[in-house]
């Protein structure tokens, strides 16, 4: 019996050893050494143990060093009480396994080295269209007449979210044209022919306006909109291959679906005005397109980590210093700045502060909380504000970020994403 009681003493202290050295400050620093690391040839990337213990590295690697020592087929013996520096002179991928007294495996290490890259910082506003042309069917509604009610629109075949090219053969560009269009057919009490894309297919579909006994006028139920997603930031462009990112996040359409953008493109916009955030009630930018005449795009990508594609026209972009990109490992907390418009088109510089970096491994939107403390910007918009999204993050000279999303009881803070899944999502390093 007291030995029995003496064991389960001893497997309670056990637990209890257990539980204290897995959350203790070194195991912590242990546990957060990523699984797999991108680094650029020539700079330098540090990893921290934080265990003081003795510890082999073995790997293939070509003209790769750890704190000064050329790693090899063979074991190289390191002391991991110390930041270990890690510096590759040439692109490839790495596995280095870690391995305790050079025998039992204690962590492997992914290794991705890309050649060093620069890309032109954004900032400017710009507007996102689904489609270069048409206007776009944001819903069907019921007409009421003698006889009852029904959905012309819809009984013709016409959905939400599809693209109207053309009315009664009549291209149409903007949301008067086409008013105008459909009011003239439906004035004649005559079918209306649309011509339709719907994804990547045209189609023809007659209307049969109906005598509303509401207004008394025929109509045919149709709400449509002009063929715009909204104002949102540049966030970077390759000086090379004028590929582009910008948002940071993806646009959804009204049923919280990502919203096709095969067709879309990007523009230059002029801010107009701001209404400001406040607690609760996220702000946002009003702007006008300018137009395509010196700034224009393609859009190939809606993803998570925002909008992408090629610009065939850069505007004045191109006047504009490319910068280093940052890794994810090179942000840190501390302060930095912000690049957006809030009047007009020009490109301000605000300052905000990094108050956390969060650990990731794989791509994920939220990387950093960022807090805005330029009064300036704060008096104008009361924090981060809806068409800010995308605004590019630049520390110690590099790009390392973009705003993505508010805290909506806290304007004054948001979070960020981290450039390194940006440029991934972009195809550049393909």
């Amino acid at each position: 019996m007291c030995n029995l009681k003496n064991n389960k003493i001893l497997g309670f202290l056990l637990v209890v050893l257990i539980a204290v050295a897995a959350f203790s400050s070194p195991m912590r620093t242990y546990y957060s050494v990523p699984e797999s690391v991108r680094m650029f040839t020539g700079q330098e990337h540090y990893l921290d143990f934080g265990l003081p213990m003795g510890v082999s590295v073995k790997g293939e690697a070509n003209d790769f060093y750890i704190n000064g020592a050329p790693i090899s087929n063979d074991s190289l013996p390191l002391d991991t009480s110390e930041t270990l520096a890690m510096l590759p002179g040439e692109t490839g991928s790495y596995e280095l396994t870690f391995n305790l007294l050079g025998l039992i495996p204690l962590r492997k290490v992914n290794v991705e080295v890309v050649p060093p890259m620069e890309v032109i910082p954004g900032g400017e506003s710009i507007g996102v269209r689904v489609s270069d042309e048409g206007v776009i069917v944001v819903g069907t509604d019921k007409v009421y007449s003698d006889g009852g009610s029904t959905k012309p629109a819809k009984n013709a075949g016409i959905q939400p979210g599809d693209v109207i090219l053309k009315v009664n053969n009549k291209k149409v560009t903007d949301i008067s044209e086409a008013a105008s269009a459909i009011e003239l057919g439906a004035s004649k009490g005559e079918k209306i022919l649309f011509t339709v894309r719907r994804e990547d297919k045209i189609f023809d579909a007659k209307v049969s306006p109906k005598m509303c006994s509401e207004t008394n006028s025929y109509r045919i139920g149709l709400f449509i909109k002009d063929t715009t997603a909204g104002v949102g930031t540049l966030t970077f462009v390759d000086p090379n291959s004028k590929t582009y990112g910008a948002l940071g996040h993806i646009i959804m359409d009204r049923n919280n679906a990502p919203l096709s953008l095969e067709y879309g493109s990007v523009v230059e916009a002029n801010i107009t005005g701001v209404i400001p955030g406040r607690q609760g009630n996220p702000g946002e930018k009003r702007g006008v397109f300018k137009g395509s005449d010196t700034f224009h795009g393609d859009i190939t990508k809606n993803s998570h980590f925002g909008i992408f594609g090629k610009l065939d026209q850069l505007g004045n972009v191109q006047n504009k210093e490319p910068l280093k990109i940052g890794l994810k490992h090179q942000a840190q907390t501390g302060p930095a700045e912000i690049l957006t418009v809030v009047e007009g088109d020009k490109v301000e510089s605000f300052d905000i502060e990094i108050e956390k970096i969060l650990s990731q491994n794989s791509p994920q939107t939220k990387g950093m909380v960022i807090k805005i403390t330029d009064e300036r910007l704060l008096e104008k918009t009361g924090g981060i504000i809806q068409g800010m999204s995308g605004s590019p993050i630049i520390q110690n000279d590099k790009l390392v970020g973009a705003v993505t999303h508010v805290f909506v009881n806290e304007p004054a803070k948001g979070y960020g994403c981290f450039i390194e899944w940006m440029i991934l999502e972009s195809d550049m390093l393909n």
